[in-house]
């Protein structure tokens, strides 16, 4: 779903190891800038899917506290408020 401000991420998980540190390479854009991140459809936003943490100054932030989640599977993040969405969503990011 299309939301300007937001940006959505997947994690590869193939890529992660018990050490990782953020790099371009274990993130992948999902649909490009200005996306909001969803369960099993477009209007799918439930709770149950992610954990909200605030204040995150950064990008990177965001990337690390999925890192450290060993259920991520992605994340939603808005620079302009530091919001971060930690997607757990079995499925993972529609």
């Amino acid at each position: 779903k299309s939301v300007d401000g937001f940006q959505c991420f997947t994690l590869d998980v193939s890529m992660t190891t018990a050490t990782s540190t953020v790099n371009p390479g274990l993130f992948e854009l999902v649909d490009g800038a200005n996306r909001v991140c969803r369960g099993g459809s477009p209007s799918d936003n439930d709770p149950q899917h992610y954990t909200v943490l605030s204040g995150l100054s950064s990008l990177n932030g965001c990337m690390m506290a999925c890192l450290n989640e060993p259920e991520c599977k992605g994340i939603e993040f808005k620079e302009s408020s530091g919001r971060c969405e930690v997607w757990t969503r079995s499925e993972g990011i529609q």
